[in-house]
């Protein structure tokens, strides 16, 4: 007799390695979401901390420019001029964080000035964005540059 298919033995293997692939690797993939988020977050700002640098750098509309850390309001501002409470803000250009996700700085005042011509950082210390279990922390020196020290 030649028969075709599958016996039920070979379909309940199948269903088992199913479901224990799948067990595993749904909690793999809500990290790799939150680490996701989490570099997105820190590409963002080390993209606006260079930005802000440049334009003092090259003395753009004859000033400074900055970036001010609201922890409490999850968003960081991009501010022309030499501190955040004497700024132009017609020129503020905010970067709101997604809900969820927590900033917290210990650079003084919250907020980094790089002086006109030169881009250099008034200020240095580190930028830690939390994201559920995740956290990703960045580091500003006195040279104007930034590392990330923890993943």
């Amino acid at each position: 007799m030649n028969r075709r298919g599958f016996t039920l033995l070979e379909l309940l293997i199948v269903i088992a390695l199913t479901i224990s692939i799948s067990a595993v690797s749904i909690p793999l993939y809500g990290n790799l979401q939150s680490s996701t988020k989490l570099d997105e977050h820190a590409y963002q700002m080390i993209d606006l901390y260079y930005y802000a640098q440049e334009k003092s750098r090259a003395g753009f509309e004859g000033d400074g420019y900055g970036l001010y850390f609201d922890p409490g309001g999850a968003k960081i501002i991009l501010y022309k001029g030499s501190s955040y409470a004497t700024r132009e803000s017609n020129y503020d250009y905010e970067l709101a964080l997604e809900s969820g996700v927590s900033l917290a700085t210990t650079i003084p005042m919250n907020e980094i000035n790089f002086s006109s011509g030169l881009g250099e950082p008034d200020n240095e210390g580190q930028i830690e964005f939390s994201f559920e279990s995740n956290t990703k922390i960045l580091e500003s020196n006195m040279y104007g540059l930034i590392k990330e020290i923890s993943n």
